[in-house]
């Protein structure tokens, strides 16, 4: 019988403090067969791209967060690591490709679903399975496993096993009168990353916060009704706002307009934190011009912030 567990900081950190002195390999991503070889050159040159990029941390929060031990390409990249592992194309089924690994001694249905794709989308843009199936088992008390085509099957024992669905408009201009021929370029590189470190967030949490399950938006939101919202304060959308923002100051390549455009998508993540947020210097730039046009985001509501709205970010494990 499996038994949920949490591994504590402590053991963790004894773990890799024995580590410290090897070198740790850099995000490598394990492809289904059913991935077109462009969509995979173009993630694996985003990843290079990780690595030359030379992150902005002015207030330290990015650091905090994601508890690195420095804001570095490197480091960024070894977080990313623990989190993203297999990708798997747009059209793959995981009711045709799961099976009962194991069973837990412990159901628990009162667990939310994981809904990181919209149903509302028209398309898959990239979505993070690896949770969505481990809090299925979860409700059921069962430990599933996932056939990958071209590569092993694997057991989805913790969110952190990292398996992500990405689909064709991942790999489309961000802007719709943007040329094909951008796709490419450095500022759709930061979008991208931007994505795939919040879908790494999505493989993180315990308990309640398993996987860090997105939130309805409440009906005054523009997303009225969408599962498009976090109701933590260190979730997904924190994160990719964190990110975007990062490695955009210093995007040597980026237009002005490019910068415009990335600099929006950050908004947008952070108008959908529905609680108050540690208080930043961007965050209170973007609360002050949000308060030009009358309406004030919820993460604003609160200057004096003590953490409550954080969770818990250690990892769940099935064991």
């Amino acid at each position: 019988m499996l038994q949920i567990v949490r591994r504590s900081k402590i053991s963790l950190g004894l773990f890799v403090g024995l580590l410290a002195p090897v070198l740790v390999s850099a995000t490598t991503l394990n492809y289904s067969d059913k991935v077109t070889p462009k969509q995979q050159q173009i993630l694996n040159n985003d990843l290079e791209k990780l690595r030359t990029l030379i992150p902005v941390d002015a207030d330290g929060e990015l650091k905090r967060l994601l508890k690195l031990n420095a804001v570095s390409s490197q480091d960024m990249d070894q977080w990313l690591s623990q989190r993203v592992r297999y990708i798997v194309e747009e059209g793959y089924s995981a009711n045709k490709s799961l099976f009962t690994a194991g069973s837990r001694r412990l159901a628990q249905p009162q667990q939310a679903r994981l809904r990181v794709e919209d149903k509302k989308a028209p398309r898959v843009m990239m979505s993070n399975l690896g949770g969505t199936i481990y809090i299925a088992g979860k409700r059921k008390g069962l430990v599933y496993g996932a056939l990958i085509s071209g590569l092993k099957s694997i057991v989805i024992d913790s969110p952190r096993i990292g398996l992500l669905q990405v689909g064709e408009e991942f790999f489309r201009p961000i802007a719709q009168n943007w040329s094909e021929d951008k796709v490419t370029n450095e500022a759709h590189s930061i979008w991208r990353l931007t994505t795939l470190f919040h879908e790494a967030r999505h493989s993180d949490g315990n308990g309640d916060n398993t996987a860090f399950v997105h939130s309805v938006c409440p009906p005054d939101h523009n997303l009225a009704g969408r599962y498009g919202c976090d109701s933590t304060a260190n979730g997904a959308y924190r994160i990719g706002s964190l990110v975007m923002r990062s490695l955009t100051a210093n995007c040597v390549n980026c237009t002005k307009s490019e910068r415009d455009v990335l600099a929006m998508m950050a908004a947008d993540h952070m108008n959908r934190i529905l609680v108050p947020v540690k208080t930043t210097h961007s965050g209170n730039d973007l609360c002050r011009l949000a308060e030009t046009s009358g309406k004030k985001p919820r993460f604003c509501e609160r200057q004096n912030f003590a953490g409550e709205n954080e969770a818990d970010d250690t990892p769940e494990y099935a064991q």
